[in-house]
């Protein structure tokens, strides 16, 4: 897990770029939301959510462009180099 934001962010942890920049939440439907929320939670972060997307297609677009940092599952490092986002792992991998 990431958190993804876009390359002009300067945030130096991942708590600092959730907490200072709208989220952009991953569907909640899928079984990997519940990890993220249970995380953000338990670290007592609770970012400003302005969407909630279906797609890490869209969602890359949406931070790529600025609108805001999500949380995905990182299974292809080549999607971060397509959409020239930063990332910051996710607590202490």
């Amino acid at each position: 897990m990431v958190v993804i934001g876009p390359m002009a962010a300067k945030e130096k942890t991942d708590a600092e770029l959730l907490r200072k920049h709208p989220y952009i939440r991953f569907n909640r439907h899928f079984w990997v939301s519940k990890t993220i929320e249970e995380f953000l939670v338990r670290k007592g972060i609770m970012g400003r959510e302005v969407m909630e997307l279906h797609s890490l297609e869209a969602i890359g677009q949406m931070v790529k462009h600025g609108f805001g940092v999500s949380i995905i599952p990182l299974s292809d490092p080549s999607f971060l180099r397509f959409h020239k986002i930063r990332t910051l792992p996710l607590g202490n991998p």
